[in-house]
């Protein structure tokens, strides 16, 4: 029922991580072990093979997980024993070593993206909606099959235009009526107009009137009276004179005795009375000049300035009437162009009911990207029958002669990958693999977007950039939404020291390798540039200021022999061990609580630190950020717990490390510098910071 480990079984070689010959020393120890456990395996299983039930039974089953778990059990355990063992007793002839060359290296860019033409038309719907709180518009009631090439002015769809036909009588019936009432409102602002001429020519004539009548009254009236009454005056003034005379007259001589004293006394009442008419005279010429003629020139001024404010009634009473008839007039001329418009619209409508393909393409139908993960409320189906909102998209029609691949680039990698395409005139050089085709296509880099957006929904945190590969080449069969892998070649150096990725581990922040000496194997600490999966960049010169220990020796030289298998005798020399922690958790934590003293633990430093986390950066290695079998730039020892020394980074350091590393990337050259040099972490530390940043594209001055 268990069989123990054989000297090959598949196990003991995918966990020994060298697969030499230099083992078998242990492998005698690993068979005696493995045969140990399973002659007590064995001896586990004959009690349960005697009393066993049927094989259907509760008991059966639950003897036979146990027996399955202790051998799973001490088979991990076994293995596990094995490697630790083969780690710490290796010697060296398992280890390989290279030289040290000089050479070319290339930087390149790999991502996944779909295909897509360079010259894409929407076809919409644009039926309006029949109403308010209404949004669908009408029914699909013909379509053109998916995938269907078609020419220019093809019929590719006809949506359901029935009931708007219906609504167009009805619309037509609205026009004619307010076109009627148009009509209707501009006679009657012609009646108001010639209302309103007239009334304004009566209190015109009236002010006229007035006027005149003042002018007479003051230029000939009252000189007439005037003159008149003088008349009077002074024959009344004659007269009392005459009577005067006559009464005296008459009593001189009544005294003499020569007339009758009531003669005398008749002629006296004669000159009375004379006299009294002329005083009456006098007092209604005072009359006419103080009052009479004044009260007649005030009367004819007041007449005056009535039939000037009549006329200024007649003026206002014209204009309200006239901006009354007009403005009922506009009302029905809007009416008339409101229901004109609407029969337009529906006109519009029937028309785009039948919709023509605007250029050559391919149809394809348009389908929400929510919905293809089930996360829209709203289903929209293009099919027929199917309800069709107002403005919803139908389908897509791309010019399949100019493709085009849409891939999204991860924000570390976004800066190097714009300043080479600034220094492009036509973008640079990109390969585009196509799982349908033998051979790669050549491209060029279209587009970066300046714009980020999420990568997926599940992670949000990750900001990439959608980047535009146009396809150089004209290859028939190619359609919308294939997959294809694109390479676009980011940088590239010549003649630069260069070693195998494996051959370069990294701990405390710091990269070092192994060098094959006269004297042994000596490590050899390094200050690395540009990389891919292959090989990594080696900086010649000075070390950084801080970088080396007492004792440690910095560099190597070309035709020197550097270990390609490091990781075994890293861990026999605890040289991965060594007081670390990730750049990332010590900015971090040094941010918020200010310098904390390192700690020794068994993690490598290859936490989630500045620069980790960028998609993969060459078509042969893995992602970046994640470690390689053997070491690499990135690579390191065991990492219990997930966390660099030993230690978790909480979410609140991990947001104030974002902050920080976004800031740096908005920040001058010469502010990042200062940034980091402000940081109250080791120089080792800030040396490495500004090394991953350099090999991320981001400028910092040395």
């Amino acid at each position: 029922m268990n069989t123990p480990l054989q000297p090959n079984d598949p196990m003991e070689v995918s966990l020994n991580p060298d697969n030499g010959d230099a083992a078998h020393g242990i492998s005698s120890r690993k068979r005696s072990g493995s045969s140990a456990l399973a002659d007590r395996l064995r001896h586990l299983d004959e009690p349960a093979a005697q009393d066993a039930p049927p094989p259907n039974g509760s008991i059966f089953r639950t003897s036979l997980m146990l027996i399955l778990g202790l051998v799973l059990l001490g088979t991990g355990a076994a293995a596990g024993g094995w490697y630790y063992l083969t780690l710490l007793t290796a010697d060296d002839t398992t280890l390989q070593f290279e030289p040290v060359e000089r050479g070319r290296l290339v930087f390149s860019i790999v991502e996944k993206g779909e295909l897509e033409a360079s010259r894409n038309t929407d076809i919409n719907c644009k039926v309006r909606a029949s109403g308010r709180g209404n949004s669908v518009a009408t029914s699909i009631k013909w379509l053109v099959d998916e995938g269907t090439r078609v020419k220019a002015g093809d019929v590719i769809c006809r949506l359901d235009d029935s009931s708007l036909k219906e609504q167009l009588k009805n619309q037509e019936i609205a026009v004619a009526s307010a076109r009627a009432s148009l009509i209707q409102a501009e006679k009657d602002l012609e009646i108001v107009a010639s209302q309103n001429e007239g009334d304004l020519e009566t209190a015109r004539n009236n002010v006229k009137l007035a006027e005149i009548d003042l002018e007479r009254y003051i230029r000939g009236e009252r000189d007439k009276l005037e003159k008149n009454i003088l008349g009077k005056i002074a024959a009344a003034e004659a007269d009392l004179l005459q009577w005067k005379d006559k009464a005296a007259y008459s009593a001189r001589m009544a005294k003499r005795g020569f007339v009758s004293r009531s003669q005398a006394q008749s002629d006296e009442y004669r000159r009375m009375t004379s006299e009294i008419t002329f005083s009456e005279l006098e007092r209604d010429y005072m009359m006419l000049l103080d009052y009479d003629s004044r009260r007649t020139i005030l009367d004819l001024q007041n007449k005056l300035e009535q039939a000037k404010t009549a006329l200024k009634v007649a003026e206002i009473s014209a204009a309200g009437k006239t901006a009354k008839a007009q403005a009922d007039y506009q009302a029905k001329l809007q009416v008339l162009q409101q229901e004109e418009s609407k029969l337009q619209d529906l006109k519009d409508d029937i028309a785009n009911c039948t919709i023509t393909a605007p250029h050559d393409g391919m149809v394809i139908y348009h389908v929400e990207e929510r919905t293809r993960f089930g996360f829209s409320s709203s289903q929209n189906i293009v099919a027929v029958n199917e309800p069709v909102r107002e403005g919803q998209r139908l389908m897509r029609i791309p010019d399949l002669s100019e493709m085009q691949v849409k891939i999204k680039v991860h924000e570390a990698l976004v800066p190097r990958l714009i300043k080479q395409q600034e220094s492009t005139a036509d973008g640079l050089p990109a390969q585009v693999k196509i799982a349908s085709l033998d051979r790669p296509l050549k491209g060029r880099v279209k587009e970066v977007s300046s714009v980020a957006s999420s990568s997926d929904w599940s992670m949000a945190d990750v900001k990439v950039y959608p980047t535009i590969v146009l396809i150089e080449e004209k290859i028939e069969g190619l359609k919308p939404g294939m997959s294809a892998e694109v390479t676009i070649k980011v940088e590239e150096l010549d003649n630069v020291l260069r070693v195998p990725v494996h051959a370069v581990l990294e701990a405390s922040g710091r990269k070092f390798c192994y060098v094959k000496t006269p004297q042994g194997i000596e490590k050899r600490i390094l200050t690395t540039g540009l990389n891919n999966s292959k090989f990594v960049e080696i900086k010649e010169g000075e070390p950084p200021a801080g970088l080396l220990k007492e004792g440690e020796t910095y560099g190597v030289k070309e035709g020197e022999l550097i270990l390609i298998n490091p990781r075994t005798l890293a861990e026999k020399r605890n040289d991965l061990h060594a007081e670390q922690r990730d750049p990332g958790e010590l900015v971090s934590g040094t941010i918020k609580n200010g310098p904390r003293p390192q700690r020794n633990g068994n993690g490598d430093g290859n936490g989630p630190g500045i620069g980790d986390g960028p998609p993969r950066v060459s078509g042969d290695g893995p992602p970046a950020g994640r470690p390689p079998r053997e070491g690499g730039p990135n690579a390191g020892g065991p990492r219990p717990g997930g966390g660099a020394g030993g230690g978790q980074i909480t979410e609140e350091q991990r947001q104030q490390f974002q902050r920080f590393q976004e800031e740096l990337r908005k920040a001058t050259p010469e502010r990042r510098k200062q940034m980091i040099n402000e940081l109250p972490v080791p120089d080792n530390v800030k040396e490495m910071i500004k090394q991953r940043n350099r090999a991320q594209g981001i400028e910092i001055p040395d």
